[in-house]
């Protein structure tokens, strides 16, 4: 499998040790990280998620891509899958995204999430799960884009809000190559 898909306008990469400082950045806007914390991460922060991400990468073969821009390769964000936490879903792989400020309101999220979950599926990777917090419309709307499926409304243990669960299940018949 790829290390790497290419877009329009994006470049979804595996994640090096050099983009701790991007992160860090990234991390430090508040609106990155409002919906579930409400709050900027520290840089602590930002290098636990960095091995995190790493770590998946190497016990998995995926995981959470560094979404960058093609057009200078900056950092904008991330998209794909880990390791599910909450809630159980049997079997289910976390899809998730996030992207910088300065990047949304242009289908880039959109762009990301898609070519992500479409490497989910290629891979076998799945069901997907998404958990959106309520208030998070525009991540609403991406769920619904993608063809994911209303499960159920629980709330957060961690952070005691409303989180509305989706699932993405591949449905598509085999391709040849899948056959044996």
């Amino acid at each position: 499998m790829t290390d790497e898909l290419i877009t329009a306008r994006l470049r979804l990469r595996r994640w090096r040790p050099d983009d701790l400082g991007a992160l860090t950045a990234l991390f430090a806007e508040p609106s990155f990280s409002w919906h579930p914390f409400r709050r900027a991460r520290s840089p602590e922060e930002a290098a636990r998620f960095l091995d995190g991400v790493r770590d998946h990468w190497e016990r998995h073969g995926f995981g959470r891509w560094a979404v960058c821009a093609r057009s200078d390769g900056r950092l904008l964000g991330y998209a794909g899958p880990a390791a599910s936490s909450w809630p159980p879903v049997p079997r289910g792989w976390d899809i998730g995204w996030r992207l910088a400020a300065r990047a949304r309101g242009r289908g880039l999220g959109g762009e990301a999430a898609a070519a992500a979950v479409a490497d989910c599926l290629d891979r076998g990777v799945c069901p997907l799960v998404a958990v959106v917090e309520s208030g998070n419309d525009a991540s609403l709307r991406m769920c619904h884009r993608l063809g994911m499926r209303e499960l159920d409304t629980r709330t957060h243990p961690a952070f005691g809000t409303a989180h509305t669960v989706f699932v993405l299940a591949d449905d598509r018949p085999l391709r040849r190559r899948d056959a044996k």
